[in-house]
Protein backbone atom coordinates (compact mmCIF):
# COMPACT_ATOMS: atom_id res chain seq x y z
CA UNK A 1 0.00 0.00 0.00
CA UNK A 2 1.00 3.46 -0.99
CA UNK A 3 1.98 5.89 2.00
CA UNK A 4 -1.02 8.53 2.12
CA UNK A 5 0.23 11.89 0.94
CA UNK A 6 0.51 13.53 4.22
CA UNK A 7 3.04 10.73 5.67
CA UNK A 8 4.75 11.66 2.07
CA UNK A 9 5.35 15.15 3.42
CA UNK A 10 6.71 14.14 6.51
CA UNK A 11 9.05 12.45 5.34
CA UNK A 12 10.35 15.44 3.78
CA UNK A 13 10.49 17.76 6.38
CA UNK A 14 12.21 15.02 8.60
CA UNK A 15 15.12 15.08 6.63
CA UNK A 16 18.16 15.91 8.69
CA UNK A 17 20.68 14.09 10.71
CA UNK A 18 19.45 12.22 13.42
CA UNK A 19 19.21 14.41 16.86
CA UNK A 20 17.38 14.62 19.77
CA UNK A 21 15.44 17.61 21.54
CA UNK A 22 17.31 16.55 24.75
CA UNK A 23 18.06 20.47 26.47
CA UNK A 24 20.62 21.29 28.25
CA UNK A 25 20.93 24.68 30.01
CA UNK A 26 23.51 26.79 31.89
CA UNK A 27 21.63 27.69 35.35
CA UNK A 28 23.10 30.65 37.44
CA UNK A 29 20.79 31.55 40.51
CA UNK A 30 21.03 33.15 43.68
CA UNK A 31 18.08 33.64 45.76
CA UNK A 32 19.13 36.56 47.56
CA UNK A 33 17.34 36.03 51.26
CA UNK A 34 18.51 36.53 54.66
CA UNK A 35 18.86 32.76 54.84
CA UNK A 36 20.38 32.40 51.72
CA UNK A 37 22.81 34.55 50.14
CA UNK A 38 24.67 31.73 48.14
CA UNK A 39 25.56 31.65 44.57
CA UNK A 40 24.32 28.58 42.12
CA UNK A 41 25.40 27.69 39.04
CA UNK A 42 23.84 24.30 37.15
CA UNK A 43 24.20 22.10 34.21
CA UNK A 44 20.48 21.00 33.63
CA UNK A 45 20.15 18.16 31.34
CA UNK A 46 15.77 17.92 29.97
CA UNK A 47 14.99 14.53 28.32
CA UNK A 48 12.47 15.16 25.95
CA UNK A 49 10.48 12.08 28.00
CA UNK A 50 10.29 14.41 31.11
CA UNK A 51 13.32 13.42 32.83
CA UNK A 52 16.45 14.82 33.65
CA UNK A 53 19.58 15.54 35.64
CA UNK A 54 20.76 18.57 37.67
CA UNK A 55 24.23 19.11 38.63
CA UNK A 56 24.84 22.45 41.13
CA UNK A 57 28.03 23.94 41.96
CA UNK A 58 28.22 26.27 44.59
CA UNK A 59 30.78 27.77 47.35
CA UNK A 60 29.69 25.95 51.09
CA UNK A 61 29.28 29.09 53.11
CA UNK A 62 29.71 27.49 56.26
CA UNK A 63 33.21 25.21 55.29
CA UNK A 64 34.06 27.85 52.26
CA UNK A 65 34.71 24.71 49.99
CA UNK A 66 33.41 24.10 46.60
CA UNK A 67 30.75 21.93 46.52
CA UNK A 68 28.93 19.89 43.58
CA UNK A 69 25.86 18.40 44.36
CA UNK A 70 23.63 15.92 41.67
CA UNK A 71 20.08 15.47 41.25
CA UNK A 72 17.51 13.83 38.89
CA UNK A 73 14.55 16.16 37.86
CA UNK A 74 10.85 15.21 36.50
CA UNK A 75 8.81 17.61 35.40
CA UNK A 76 4.67 18.24 36.27
CA UNK A 77 2.66 21.65 34.69
CA UNK A 78 1.49 23.82 37.80
CA UNK A 79 -1.27 22.83 39.12
CA UNK A 80 -3.61 24.74 41.19
CA UNK A 81 -6.13 24.19 44.28
CA UNK A 82 -9.10 22.24 42.07
CA UNK A 83 -6.86 20.51 40.65
CA UNK A 84 -6.27 22.09 37.47
CA UNK A 85 -3.28 21.98 35.45
CA UNK A 86 -1.99 25.19 33.90
CA UNK A 87 -0.84 24.32 30.75
CA UNK A 88 1.37 27.26 30.14
CA UNK A 89 3.37 26.75 33.12
CA UNK A 90 5.78 24.03 33.06
CA UNK A 91 7.89 22.90 36.33
CA UNK A 92 11.22 20.99 36.29
CA UNK A 93 11.29 19.78 40.09
CA UNK A 94 14.37 18.32 41.22
CA UNK A 95 14.35 15.47 43.36
CA UNK A 96 16.07 15.88 46.70
CA UNK A 97 19.61 14.75 46.68
CA UNK A 98 21.30 11.66 49.15
CA UNK A 99 24.34 14.04 50.79
CA UNK A 100 25.53 14.37 53.67
CA UNK A 101 26.23 18.25 52.96
CA UNK A 102 24.76 21.59 54.42
CA UNK A 103 20.86 21.66 53.84
CA UNK A 104 20.70 22.33 50.54
CA UNK A 105 17.41 23.25 48.75
CA UNK A 106 15.72 21.28 46.05
CA UNK A 107 14.64 24.17 43.85
CA UNK A 108 12.10 24.26 41.57
CA UNK A 109 12.74 26.01 37.61
CA UNK A 110 9.78 27.66 36.57
CA UNK A 111 9.13 27.08 32.20
CA UNK A 112 6.21 29.35 30.55
CA UNK A 113 4.92 28.74 27.11
CA UNK A 114 6.13 30.89 24.86
CA UNK A 115 3.25 31.26 21.92
CA UNK A 116 5.67 32.51 19.63
CA UNK A 117 7.95 29.91 18.89
CA UNK A 118 5.68 27.33 20.84
CA UNK A 119 8.23 25.75 23.29
CA UNK A 120 8.50 26.20 26.82
CA UNK A 121 11.38 29.05 28.10
CA UNK A 122 12.69 29.04 31.53
CA UNK A 123 11.68 32.07 33.12
CA UNK A 124 12.72 31.95 36.95
CA UNK A 125 13.28 29.54 39.96
CA UNK A 126 11.96 29.07 43.64
CA UNK A 127 12.72 27.40 46.74
CA UNK A 128 9.37 26.32 47.07
CA UNK A 129 8.30 22.59 45.71
CA UNK A 130 4.75 23.53 46.89
CA UNK A 131 4.35 26.97 46.04
CA UNK A 132 6.79 27.66 43.49
CA UNK A 133 6.55 30.93 43.17
CA UNK A 134 9.01 33.69 42.02
CA UNK A 135 10.44 35.86 45.21
CA UNK A 136 11.39 39.36 44.70
CA UNK A 137 15.29 40.02 44.65
CA UNK A 138 15.46 36.47 42.96
CA UNK A 139 18.64 36.53 40.37
CA UNK A 140 18.15 33.73 37.87
CA UNK A 141 19.74 33.26 34.51
CA UNK A 142 19.38 30.23 31.88
CA UNK A 143 21.40 29.92 28.52
CA UNK A 144 20.63 26.76 26.69
CA UNK A 145 23.79 25.06 25.12
CA UNK A 146 23.42 24.30 21.60
CA UNK A 147 25.32 21.09 20.58
CA UNK A 148 28.59 22.89 18.92
CA UNK A 149 28.35 24.92 22.11
CA UNK A 150 29.06 21.62 24.50
CA UNK A 151 32.70 21.96 24.81
CA UNK A 152 35.04 19.61 27.13
CA UNK A 153 35.71 23.09 29.45
CA UNK A 154 32.47 23.95 29.99
CA UNK A 155 31.03 19.97 31.28
CA UNK A 156 34.59 19.53 33.45
CA UNK A 157 33.18 22.26 35.38
CA UNK A 158 30.15 20.01 36.35
CA UNK A 159 31.82 16.27 35.32
CA UNK A 160 34.69 14.59 35.61
CA UNK A 161 36.23 12.59 32.38
CA UNK A 162 34.99 9.20 33.83
CA UNK A 163 31.58 10.19 34.46
CA UNK A 164 29.03 8.30 32.15
CA UNK A 165 27.60 11.70 30.60
CA UNK A 166 31.04 13.07 29.92
CA UNK A 167 32.75 10.11 28.31
CA UNK A 168 29.48 9.77 26.37
CA UNK A 169 29.18 12.98 25.19
CA UNK A 170 33.11 12.49 23.77
CA UNK A 171 33.40 9.62 22.25
CA UNK A 172 35.28 9.16 19.58
CA UNK A 173 33.16 8.75 16.83
CA UNK A 174 33.19 5.06 15.13
CA UNK A 175 33.69 3.75 11.95
CA UNK A 176 30.04 3.71 10.20
CA UNK A 177 27.95 1.68 9.53
CA UNK A 178 29.48 -1.57 6.51
CA UNK A 179 27.95 -1.48 3.47
CA UNK A 180 26.16 -4.94 4.66
CA UNK A 181 24.47 -2.98 7.26
CA UNK A 182 23.31 -0.07 4.81
CA UNK A 183 21.89 -3.02 2.27
CA UNK A 184 19.27 -4.36 5.50
CA UNK A 185 15.76 -3.35 4.71
CA UNK A 186 13.40 -1.42 7.40
CA UNK A 187 9.88 -2.60 6.82
CA UNK A 188 7.42 -0.65 8.63
CA UNK A 189 3.38 -1.29 9.13
CA UNK A 190 1.63 1.34 10.55
CA UNK A 191 -2.25 0.87 11.52
CA UNK A 192 -4.30 3.75 12.69
CA UNK A 193 -8.26 4.14 13.41
CA UNK A 194 -7.80 7.74 12.17
CA UNK A 195 -11.20 8.34 11.57
CA UNK A 196 -12.55 7.64 14.75
CA UNK A 197 -14.67 10.64 15.95
CA UNK A 198 -12.71 10.36 19.66
CA UNK A 199 -9.60 8.81 19.16
CA UNK A 200 -8.92 10.20 15.40
CA UNK A 201 -6.72 13.11 15.43
CA UNK A 202 -4.64 11.16 18.18
CA UNK A 203 -4.51 8.36 16.11
CA UNK A 204 -3.13 10.48 13.10
CA UNK A 205 -0.79 12.08 15.39
CA UNK A 206 0.79 8.88 16.63
CA UNK A 207 1.31 7.76 12.66
CA UNK A 208 2.95 10.38 11.41
CA UNK A 209 5.14 10.37 14.70
CA UNK A 210 5.44 6.85 14.37
CA UNK A 211 7.00 7.20 10.38
CA UNK A 212 8.98 10.37 11.43
CA UNK A 213 10.88 7.81 14.05
CA UNK A 214 11.74 5.15 12.23
CA UNK A 215 12.79 7.28 8.97
CA UNK A 216 15.17 9.07 11.26
CA UNK A 217 16.49 5.52 12.42
CA UNK A 218 16.55 4.47 8.40
CA UNK A 219 18.72 7.80 7.96
CA UNK A 220 21.07 7.47 10.38
CA UNK A 221 22.12 3.63 9.78
CA UNK A 222 22.03 4.68 5.81
CA UNK A 223 19.60 2.33 4.85
CA UNK A 224 18.16 2.96 1.35
CA UNK A 225 15.40 0.14 1.56
CA UNK A 226 12.63 1.20 3.39
CA UNK A 227 9.53 -0.55 2.96
CA UNK A 228 6.28 1.47 4.41
CA UNK A 229 2.47 0.03 5.05
CA UNK A 230 -0.19 2.52 5.72
CA UNK A 231 -3.66 0.74 6.48
CA UNK A 232 -5.62 3.71 8.02
CA UNK A 233 -8.53 5.35 7.11
CA UNK A 234 -11.37 3.37 4.46
CA UNK A 235 -8.46 1.13 4.45
CA UNK A 236 -8.54 -0.45 7.95
CA UNK A 237 -9.61 -4.04 7.81
CA UNK A 238 -8.24 -6.90 9.86
CA UNK A 239 -8.57 -8.42 6.43
CA UNK A 240 -5.39 -6.19 5.13
CA UNK A 241 -3.39 -6.21 8.08
CA UNK A 242 -3.46 -9.96 7.72
CA UNK A 243 -2.59 -9.20 4.24
CA UNK A 244 0.55 -6.97 5.10
CA UNK A 245 1.71 -9.53 7.54
CA UNK A 246 1.17 -12.39 5.44
CA UNK A 247 3.61 -10.37 3.04
CA UNK A 248 6.25 -9.60 5.10
CA UNK A 249 9.42 -11.04 3.43
CA UNK A 250 12.31 -9.75 5.64
CA UNK A 251 16.10 -11.05 5.10
CA UNK A 252 17.70 -12.34 7.92
CA UNK A 253 19.58 -8.63 8.85
CA UNK A 254 16.75 -6.80 8.30
CA UNK A 255 14.55 -4.71 10.82
CA UNK A 256 10.74 -5.43 11.42
CA UNK A 257 8.25 -2.89 12.59
CA UNK A 258 4.55 -3.08 13.35
CA UNK A 259 2.65 -0.33 14.84
CA UNK A 260 -0.88 0.07 15.85
CA UNK A 261 -3.14 3.36 17.27
CA UNK A 262 -6.57 3.08 17.86
CA UNK A 263 -9.11 0.95 20.22
CA UNK A 264 -8.16 -1.95 21.97
CA UNK A 265 -10.26 -4.37 23.92
CA UNK A 266 -10.00 -8.09 26.19
CA UNK A 267 -12.85 -10.38 26.61
CA UNK A 268 -14.03 -11.84 29.51
CA UNK A 269 -11.92 -14.57 31.02
CA UNK A 270 -9.36 -14.09 27.84
CA UNK A 271 -6.00 -15.79 29.01
CA UNK A 272 -3.84 -13.22 27.12
CA UNK A 273 -2.07 -10.38 28.98
CA UNK A 274 -2.42 -8.27 25.30
CA UNK A 275 -5.06 -6.41 23.63
CA UNK A 276 -7.34 -7.37 20.95
CA UNK A 277 -7.30 -4.65 18.53
CA UNK A 278 -10.24 -3.21 16.76
CA UNK A 279 -10.04 -3.03 13.13
CA UNK A 280 -13.18 -1.63 11.96
CA UNK A 281 -13.95 2.14 12.49
CA UNK A 282 -17.81 1.81 12.90
CA UNK A 283 -19.11 -1.35 15.35
CA UNK A 284 -22.91 -2.28 15.66
CA UNK A 285 -22.83 -4.64 18.46
CA UNK A 286 -19.93 -6.94 20.38
CA UNK A 287 -20.04 -9.61 17.78
CA UNK A 288 -19.38 -6.79 15.09
CA UNK A 289 -16.39 -5.84 16.90
CA UNK A 290 -15.08 -9.85 17.26
CA UNK A 291 -15.30 -10.32 13.62
CA UNK A 292 -13.28 -7.38 12.94
CA UNK A 293 -10.23 -7.55 15.61
CA UNK A 294 -6.59 -9.40 15.94
CA UNK A 295 -4.78 -9.96 18.74
CA UNK A 296 -1.59 -8.10 19.16
CA UNK A 297 0.26 -11.30 20.47
CA UNK A 298 -0.58 -13.19 17.46
CA UNK A 299 0.74 -10.65 15.36
CA UNK A 300 3.70 -10.53 17.22
CA UNK A 301 4.60 -14.70 17.16
CA UNK A 302 3.56 -14.28 13.18
CA UNK A 303 6.12 -11.69 12.41
CA UNK A 304 8.71 -13.51 15.04
CA UNK A 305 8.85 -15.92 12.86
CA UNK A 306 9.72 -13.89 9.95
CA UNK A 307 13.17 -14.73 10.69
CA UNK A 308 14.59 -10.66 11.23
CA UNK A 309 17.34 -9.59 12.49
CA UNK A 310 14.93 -7.54 15.28
CA UNK A 311 11.27 -7.31 14.95
CA UNK A 312 9.23 -4.50 17.28
CA UNK A 313 5.49 -4.97 17.63
CA UNK A 314 3.66 -2.76 19.68
CA UNK A 315 0.57 -1.28 20.31
CA UNK A 316 -0.72 2.03 21.83
CA UNK A 317 -4.62 1.14 22.87
CA UNK A 318 -7.05 0.10 26.37
CA UNK A 319 -6.88 -2.97 27.17
CA UNK A 320 -10.32 -3.65 28.92
CA UNK A 321 -14.13 -4.47 28.02
CA UNK A 322 -14.89 -3.66 24.47
CA UNK A 323 -17.23 -0.36 25.04
CA UNK A 324 -14.05 1.17 27.22
CA UNK A 325 -13.18 4.46 25.88
CA UNK A 326 -9.36 6.22 25.46
CA UNK A 327 -8.66 8.62 28.40
CA UNK A 328 -8.43 12.59 27.58
CA UNK A 329 -5.52 13.88 29.12
CA UNK A 330 -3.17 17.49 28.79
CA UNK A 331 -0.32 17.12 26.45
CA UNK A 332 3.50 17.19 27.83
CA UNK A 333 5.31 20.35 27.81
CA UNK A 334 8.31 20.49 25.47
CA UNK A 335 11.32 22.52 25.74
CA UNK A 336 13.75 23.58 22.80
CA UNK A 337 16.58 21.30 22.10
CA UNK A 338 19.95 21.43 22.03
CA UNK A 339 20.72 18.65 19.20
CA UNK A 340 22.85 16.20 20.69
CA UNK A 341 23.45 14.03 17.89
CA UNK A 342 22.87 10.11 18.13
CA UNK A 343 25.42 7.62 19.47
CA UNK A 344 26.46 4.68 16.57
CA UNK A 345 27.52 2.40 19.83
CA UNK A 346 23.56 3.05 20.90
CA UNK A 347 21.85 2.68 17.82
CA UNK A 348 24.30 -0.77 17.47
CA UNK A 349 23.01 -1.57 20.94
CA UNK A 350 19.32 -1.21 20.17
CA UNK A 351 18.75 -2.52 16.63
CA UNK A 352 22.43 -4.45 15.27
CA UNK A 353 22.45 -6.71 17.52
CA UNK A 354 24.23 -9.64 16.43
CA UNK A 355 21.39 -12.01 18.03
CA UNK A 356 18.17 -11.76 16.89
CA UNK A 357 15.79 -9.61 19.16
CA UNK A 358 11.58 -9.47 19.27
CA UNK A 359 10.20 -6.82 21.36
CA UNK A 360 6.23 -6.75 22.21
CA UNK A 361 4.83 -3.67 24.00
CA UNK A 362 1.73 -2.42 25.13
CA UNK A 363 0.60 0.56 26.57
CA UNK A 364 -1.97 -0.71 29.63
CA UNK A 365 -2.34 -3.91 31.37
CA UNK A 366 -5.13 -5.77 31.78
CA UNK A 367 -8.08 -3.59 32.97
CA UNK A 368 -6.42 -0.79 32.06
CA UNK A 369 -7.25 2.28 29.35
CA UNK A 370 -4.88 4.33 27.54
CA UNK A 371 -4.37 8.07 27.67
CA UNK A 372 -4.02 10.49 24.30
CA UNK A 373 -4.33 13.63 23.34
CA UNK A 374 -6.14 14.51 20.33
CA UNK A 375 -4.30 17.36 19.41
CA UNK A 376 -1.18 15.84 20.69
CA UNK A 377 -0.75 11.97 19.99
CA UNK A 378 -0.89 8.79 22.80
CA UNK A 379 0.90 8.95 25.41
CA UNK A 380 2.50 5.86 26.10
CA UNK A 381 3.42 6.35 22.07
CA UNK A 382 5.07 9.69 22.49
CA UNK A 383 7.20 8.50 25.69
CA UNK A 384 8.59 5.46 23.82
CA UNK A 385 9.73 7.73 20.80
CA UNK A 386 11.28 9.92 23.58
CA UNK A 387 12.69 7.52 25.46
CA UNK A 388 14.02 6.37 22.25
CA UNK A 389 15.20 9.31 21.07
CA UNK A 390 17.34 9.15 24.66
CA UNK A 391 18.82 6.34 24.66
CA UNK A 392 20.00 6.34 20.92
CA UNK A 393 21.78 9.72 22.00
CA UNK A 394 25.00 10.50 22.99
CA UNK A 395 24.07 11.54 25.94
CA UNK A 396 24.15 7.62 27.06
CA UNK A 397 26.21 4.76 27.44
CA UNK A 398 25.58 0.62 27.82
CA UNK A 399 22.39 1.37 26.63
CA UNK A 400 19.58 -1.72 26.59
CA UNK A 401 15.76 -2.47 25.31
CA UNK A 402 15.25 -3.20 29.19
CA UNK A 403 16.25 0.71 30.54
CA UNK A 404 14.78 2.39 27.59
CA UNK A 405 11.52 0.70 28.04
CA UNK A 406 11.31 0.71 31.52
CA UNK A 407 11.85 4.75 31.50
CA UNK A 408 8.90 4.89 28.98
CA UNK A 409 6.74 2.67 30.91
CA UNK A 410 7.96 5.31 34.15
CA UNK A 411 6.74 8.26 32.35
CA UNK A 412 3.65 6.88 31.25
CA UNK A 413 2.74 5.56 34.67
CA UNK A 414 3.86 9.66 35.91
CA UNK A 415 1.46 11.26 33.52
CA UNK A 416 -1.77 8.93 34.32
CA UNK A 417 -1.27 9.79 37.94
CA UNK A 418 -1.30 12.97 36.93
CA UNK A 419 -4.24 12.35 34.63
CA UNK A 420 -8.09 12.10 36.17
CA UNK A 421 -10.61 9.28 34.66
CA UNK A 422 -13.39 10.50 36.00
CA UNK A 423 -15.07 13.61 37.52
CA UNK A 424 -14.35 14.78 40.48
CA UNK A 425 -10.82 15.23 40.21
CA UNK A 426 -10.26 13.60 43.66
CA UNK A 427 -7.47 11.15 44.32
CA UNK A 428 -10.10 8.30 44.16
CA UNK A 429 -10.29 9.04 40.41
CA UNK A 430 -6.68 9.09 39.06
CA UNK A 431 -5.95 7.02 36.47
CA UNK A 432 -3.75 3.92 36.40
CA UNK A 433 -2.04 3.13 32.89
CA UNK A 434 1.43 0.90 33.07
CA UNK A 435 2.59 -0.28 29.99
CA UNK A 436 3.88 -3.80 29.41
CA UNK A 437 6.35 -5.78 27.40
CA UNK A 438 8.35 -8.36 26.28
CA UNK A 439 11.78 -8.69 24.83
CA UNK A 440 12.85 -11.80 23.37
Amino acid sequence: MRLPPVVLLLLAVFAEPAATAQSVYHLQYNFNTAADTTSYTSFLLLNNNGSGLMKTKYKDPVSGQDTLVQRQTEEQYLVNQEGIEDTNTLLIKTIPAATNQIQLADPVIIFRMNPATGYFEPAGISKDQNDPVIQPGTFFNASLIEQKELKKEFVLQFFNKNEELYTSLFRPKTRGFSPAEKNMKLHLIVVGDIEDSTIGPACNKDLHRTVETFDSLRRYLGITGFITTTIAGKELSKMNVQKAVENLSPAANDIVVFYYSGHGFRTLGENKAYPNMKLKTLHTNRKDVLDNSLNIEDIFVAIKNKGARFNLVMSDCCNDDILSTNISGTKPGKTRGSGIEWSEQNVRALFLDKKPVSILVTAALSGQRAASNKNFGSFFSYFFKTSLEDYASRSKNNVSWEQLLQEAKRQTVLKANRTYCAEPKIPENVCQQVPLYRIE
